[in-house]
């Protein structure tokens, strides 16, 4: 696995496993809020790291479909 998150095939690959990863060992009553958090971050990190772009540039991630559309399926997750 170490060598898939350090030299991932595809961009998004890395942050996609490391969210995969963060979901072993979860107890069977459930996964706690900040768990859920770091694991939708990964996801998250994995479609921005897939459009190719720079972190931290709001504008860009509101103005890409595929962030938009990653942003509204966790919403939809969260709310359940």
């Amino acid at each position: 696995m170490t060598a898939i998150v350090s030299e991932g095939v595809e961009s998004g690959v890395a942050p996609l496993v490391l969210a995969v990863a963060n979901c072993f060992g979860i107890p069977e009553t459930g996964m706690e809020a900040e768990h859920l958090y770091t694991v939708l971050n990964y996801c998250y990190a994995a479609v921005v790291d897939h459009e190719e772009l720079e972190e931290g540039t709001l504008d860009e991630e509101l103005n890409n479909r595929q962030c938009l559309a990653s942003i509204a399926m966790q919403k939809e997750l969260i709310a359940g």
